[in-house]
């Protein structure tokens, strides 16, 4: 079972960010492997380790729209969390579902490879359409892609 700790940023630090990925270098050297950062002073809640992974929420389909369609759907629950209303405001998208990866396989890959590009060392698929076999399989095979 991983072993982990909680890190609580210092809400004094001059840059609270960096506060705590210097508390993540700080414990990674120590030898803990996974550390979690405490959701607080409105700030939101990450995962910092000698990982950054990402969780992204996809769906290939070539109908873009009834992709987005079950993006909202599945996703509109996050507009309600306060954290995630400053993420969508902060990346200027009219809802969550705009950060979903959605499209055929290449625009999948694409919008992933965007987390990869940007410093994610990880990332993780939570497929959106958990019924279907042959969607989970597609979607396997972006995330063998990347």
């Amino acid at each position: 079972m991983p072993t982990g700790t909680v890190l609580f940023p210092n809400p004094q630090a001059r840059n609270v960010v960096d506060d705590v990925v210097s508390q993540a270098r700080r414990a990674h050297d120590l030898g803990v492997r996974q550390v979690w950062l405490a959701q607080q002073f409105d700030h939101d809640a990450i995962a910092l380790a000698a990982l950054v992974i990402a969780a992204v929420p996809a769906l290939v389909s070539d109908d873009v729209d009834a992709a987005h369609g079950v993006a909202a759907e599945q996703l509109s629950f996050y507009e309600t969390i306060p954290s995630y209303q400053k993420v969508i405001a902060r990346e200027g998208v009219e809802s969550v579902a705009d950060l979903a990866a959605v499209g055929s396989a290449e625009s999948v890959i694409r919008q992933l490879r965007r987390y990869l590009d940007a410093g994610a060392t990880d990332v993780v698929l939570s497929p959106l359409d958990r019924a279907d076999a042959a969607v989970a399989e597609e979607l396997w095979a972006v995330a063998a892609a990347l």
